[in-house]
């Protein structure tokens, strides 16, 4: 019996002098390497890129009567009643709006001036409530000109 004992002690003995870990996939494998990252392409510092101005793009008037002289916004020009300007840069103001580096034709003058343009979205329709920075004045809102059928 004394045999049987230590038959059966010994094999159990040596298993437990053994305590290295079993290999597991995690210890035997190497450590995956880190994906290269790409930083995201970042805007320059104060400008917008297209999508920015989408909001802004259109034709728009203080009435709808008004709509069929509308102020046409581009994102490269800004087109008035009396005035035609070409919008040289855009500035994302951080907080919704924009502005409009302008340089300007208007009644044989030439200026230039900044316009802020904010994207209004209320229950009158889609507006932009235009401040003209250089000239001290209210800002004023436009409303959306509907866009003409085409048949």
């Amino acid at each position: 019996m004394h045999r049987l004992v230590l038959a059966i002690a010994l094999p159990l003995f040596l298993a437990a002098c053994d305590q290295s870990p079993a290999p597991t996939p995690s210890t035997t494998q190497q450590p995956a390497s880190p994906a290269p990252s790409t930083p995201a392409p970042q805007p320059s510092s104060g400008s917008t890129g297209a999508a920015a101005t989408d909001p802004l793009i259109g034709s728009w008037a203080a009435s709808p009567a008004n709509c069929a002289a509308p102020i046409v916004i581009a994102a490269d020009s800004f087109q008035g009643a009396e005035n035609s300007c070409t919008i040289s840069g855009w500035t994302d103001n951080g907080d919704g709006s924009s502005t409009a580096a302008m340089s300007c034709q208007s009644e044989g003058q030439a200026t230039s001036e900044r316009i802020k343009m904010e994207p209004l979205f209320g229950p009158q329709g889609e507006g932009i409530r235009l401040s003209y920075l250089d000239r001290g004045g209210d800002p004023v809102t436009v409303f959306s000109c509907p866009t003409p059928r085409t048949q």
